[in-house]
C-alpha cells in the first residue's frame, strides 16, 4: 500500500472503557479539538484549495506546480501568516505544521489535480477556511492600519 508520510491524527473524548494507546502511532489527544480543527482548516484546507485554484489560473496542473510558482507560493505564505495570528496556542505549533504542509503539498506522488470547474471552487470552499477566517475577523474586531 503506497502511503504518504503526512499525518495529523488529533483527538479528544473520554474513553470510560478504554482505548487503544493510539499516541503510540502518532496520535495527539487535547482537551479542545477546536483549536486544532481551525488550524486543519486554515493551514491545510484554505492552503490547498487556494494552491489549486491559483495554480490553475495559473496554468499549473497540479498542487505541487503550484507551489512551485513563486506567486502561488507568496499567496499561501501571506494567508498562512494571517491565520496564524487567530492559532497562539504553543501546542498547534504552527511554523512545523507549515513546514510539514509545504512538504506535503510538494510532493509530487501526491499529484492532487487543481479543479476545472468554477462549481467546484464554491464547494470546496464550504470547507470552512474562508468562512471561518472571516468569522474569526469579526470577533476581532476592525482591522486598523496594517503596518509597511
Amino acid at each position: 500500500v503506497v502511503a504518504e508520510p503526512f499525518a495529523s491524527w488529533i483527538l479528544s473524548g473520554d474513553f470510560p472503557a478504554g482505548r487503544p494507546a493510539w499516541e503510540d502511532a502518532g496520535a495527539q489527544f487535547v482537551a479542545d479539538l477546536e483549536p486544532f480543527e481551525n488550524r486543519k482548516l486554515w493551514l491545510f484546507n484554505g492552503a490547498h484549495t487556494m494552491l489549486a485554484y491559483s495554480g490553475r489560473l495559473r496554468g499549473h496542473e497540479t498542487v505541487a506546480d503550484a507551489l512551485e510558482d513563486p506567486v502561488c507560493r507568496r499567496a499561501v505564505a501571506e494567508f498562512w501568516d494571517e491565520a496564524a495570528r487567530h492559532l497562539t496556542l504553543p501546542e498547534l505549533d504552527v511554523p512545523s505544521y507549515r513546514a510539514a504542509l509545504l512538504e506535503r503539498f510538494a510532493n509530487p506522488r501526491i499529484a492532487t489535480i487543481s479543479p476545472r470547474s468554477p462549481r467546484t471552487a464554491r464547494s470546496s470552499c464550504a470547507c470552512g477556511a474562508c468562512r471561518s477566517c472571516g468569522r474569526n475577523e469579526r470577533r476581532a474586531g476592525p482591522a486598523g492600519p496594517r503596518p509597511g
